[in-house]
């Protein structure tokens, strides 16, 4: 890819980070010449996990058994959490598990309110929460109220950039006027390639543990063939339809299959096993989750649209879910932990309807 090409990306990519995320990003070029600028904050966009959008899972009906085959205990159950901003009398009210990552809860106070999460500082107990760390060592509880500080300079604007090297351009892939004839696999599970749609390559070779398997670098015998160990690929849409999210109307179709299904809302009293169509459990043990979907048409409905050099495109993200950890509903793919979800690649096309929707 020429430098030529690779900047109009990185432009592209600009535009529709700043649709998804509702302050401005500008490219790693711009953010270099502009860097000094005492009237701007700036922060580097986490293109791996800032996005996104984490959902409810309604456990009140859904139950899995734990290992001892005893209910769950009381530090593992879901708890409302306070947070309070120092400009806001109102206090936001998140329902999750103790067990959250501080990092985990900075993502759903992004999918509630629109901070991102790179502009979180929260505190309790007089101290600032480091995000590796969990809800409960930091002796959280139920009902317990933690401050949240928006780490900006009064009177300055936020803007994010883009690090050039989180981005691996030779790998980016023009889906655009590509129509599969055939079925390909990853990890195990059929792969609908994003046909249509132009992937920017984000930076992943050796970021993770497992050698690279997980995106199945070695062992795969052809192109349209699973590697061992692979990862399934995915799509997780920031916009929304109708009003909802993909998280939302993921969760009122777990909450439909549910109603539809004799006996269903009786699980806690003894129905620990209930099967979806396909003959796998359906089993939650978390509150929250990261729904994606394999289906493309399905997550392009959820795409953010945005503007740019005049045109509409639409923007979704490729990922690869940790198979030990997925759990499947219909359409939906659900996942505990933005950590379950990895992405590879951002495909953006132009809006075939022209932003007119």
């Amino acid at each position: 890819m020429t430098r030529k090409t690779h900047t109009q990306s990185q432009s592209l990519l600009a535009a529709a980070l700043t649709a998804i995320s509702g302050s401005t990003v500008i490219t790693h070029d711009d953010y270099k010449g502009q860097k000094d600028n005492s009237d701007s904050s700036f922060y580097e966009v986490d293109i791996y996990q800032s996005h996104m959008q984490i959902g409810p899972i309604p456990t009140s009906s859904i139950t899995k058994l734990p290992k001892s085959n005893s209910l769950k205990t009381s530090n593992n159950d879901v708890k409302e959490i306070f947070v309070k901003t120092s400009s806001s009398k109102k206090k936001l009210s998140i329902h999750t598990l103790l067990s959250c990552t501080i990092k985990s809860f900075k993502q759903l106070i992004y999918s509630r309110e629109g901070i991102l999460p790179s502009v979180q500082e929260l505190i309790f107990d007089k101290q600032i929460l480091k995000d590796e760390l969990t809800l409960s060592q930091y002796n959280i509880e139920a009902h317990s109220v933690i401050q949240l500080n928006v780490l900006l300079r009064e009177g300055s604007k936020s803007i994010g950039y883009i690090n050039s090297e989180h981005l691996d351009p030779g790998y980016d892939y023009d889906f655009t006027n590509i129509v599969d004839t055939q079925t390909f696999n990853r990890g195990k599970e059929e792969y609908t390639r994003p046909c249509g749609w132009r992937r920017i390559s984000v930076n992943v070779l050796n970021k993770y543990e497992y050698n690279n398997t997980w995106l199945g670098v070695r062992g795969r015998k052809s192109q349209t063939d699973s590697a061992p160990n692979e990862w399934p690929v995915s799509y997780h849409a920031t916009g929304s339809i109708n009003g909802k999210s993909m998280a939302n109307a993921g969760y009122d179709d777990i909450k439909g299959k549910n109603k539809s299904r004799k006996g269903f809302l009786n699980c806690l009293l003894g129905c620990f096993c209930c099967k979806l169509n396909n003959k796998k459990k359906l089993q939650f043990e978390f509150e929250n989750g990261v729904y994606t979907t394999p289906d493309v048409k399905l997550a392009e409905q959820f795409a953010t649209r945005f503007s740019y050099e005049g045109e509409s495109y639409l923007v979704m993200f490729q990922n690869r879910v940790n198979p030990k950890t997925l759990i499947k509903v219909g359409k939906y793919w659900v996942l505990p932990k933005t950590e379950d979800v990895r992405t590879y690649g951002i495909c953006i096309k132009k809006d075939p309807y022209g932003g007119k929707f």
